[in-house]
């Protein structure tokens, strides 16, 4: 069997890398040869895949949230993860992956979340977008990301409403104050 001794050794020596020394290549190494010890272990598939996506390698991260969903088909948050991995590269094939993770759970914040800002920035679907937004907003009103997103929504939509988009982004710093992309975008 697997030496659990030297899977968890490998498992800390890549967090240690992940969180501490910031080496995302050496963390990949060690999260990929715990892997190799137990290929089945989900949680061990979405720290590579983080660690992929910190070293801006998002092709890596995808194949890797590949094999993690065929692990667990109905985990919400890796369908997500992957959908936020093609968009971030403007790749359609994000649409499916979030309809599956809303199908499962239509009340998923980050899904919604991710959702709306595809169908306003890949679709340009502002209707859409806002409504999705408002869902996760009525299911999560503190929701600085969502928040951020809505000012974008205003700010960019056909009729541009400047005020509406900083009282958004207002709201957003003051749910958290240090949320950085809520700064940025006033």
């Amino acid at each position: 069997g697997v030496r659990p001794d030297r899977r968890d050794a490998l498992l800390i020596l890549g967090a240690l890398h992940s969180e501490h020394t910031r080496d995302a290549r050496k963390a990949a190494g060690c999260y990929e040869r715990a892997l190799a010890l137990d290929p089945w272990d989900a949680d061990t598939g979405v720290a590579l895949a983080r660690v992929w996506d910190e070293a801006e390698e998002p092709l890596e991260a995808l194949s890797v949230l590949r094999r993690v969903m065929e692990i667990r088909p109905a985990d919400v948050s890796i369908k997500c993860m992957a959908a936020n991995n093609l968009l971030s590269r403007r790749d359609r094939d994000c649409f499916p992956l979030f309809e599956e993770a809303l199908e499962l759970d239509p009340n998923h914040v980050e899904g919604l979340r991710g959702y709306g800002v595809a169908l306003r920035v890949l679709d340009r679907d502002h209707a859409s977008a806002q409504a999705a937004y408002r869902i996760a907003l009525r299911l999560k009103p503190d929701d600085a990301a969502t928040l951020v997103n809505m000012g974008v929504l205003a700010a960019s939509s056909e009729q541009v409403d400047v005020g509406d988009a900083m009282d958004w982004f207002r709201k957003a710093i003051a749910t958290d104050p240090k949320n950085v992309h809520a700064h940025l975008e006033r």
